[in-house]
């Protein structure tokens, strides 16, 4: 990770994270349509796989979730380190981030000290 993130960006990137599995799962729902008006129409199950992108959506969709996830957790390691530079005690932290105090001195070990 990179620790030079400054708080302001890593919550524009947990915006932008979200918009985009915000976006995947409206294109989701559009998929589910499909398929059921295609069902409703008498399209069979193999026909129905053979014209719908379940796989590659399933792909894109698990990618925005991990780039989602990864991005939250960035967001609480800017937290906790400028929480700890605030002077707020490790455990208030963990408390806040429902986390445990032993992960947050974790994340802050991890974190090169700032110039």
């Amino acid at each position: 990770m990179s620790d030079a993130i400054t708080l302001a960006e890593a919550i524009a990137a947990l915006g932008e994270a979200n918009a985009a599995l915000t976006e995947r799962l409206a294109e989701s729902r559009a998929l589910m349509d499909r398929a059921e008006e295609m069902f409703a129409a008498g399209t069979s199950v193999p026909e129905a796989l053979g014209q719908l992108p379940v796989r590659a959506h399933e792909e894109a969709t698990d990618g925005a979730i991990r780039a989602l996830l990864t991005t939250r957790s960035r967001l609480k390691r800017v937290l906790a380190r400028d929480a700890v530079d605030a002077g707020m005690p490790i455990e208030e932290i963990a408390s806040v981030l429902e986390a445990r105090p032993d992960l947050i001195a974790t994340y802050l070990a991890e974190q090169t000290p700032r110039s």
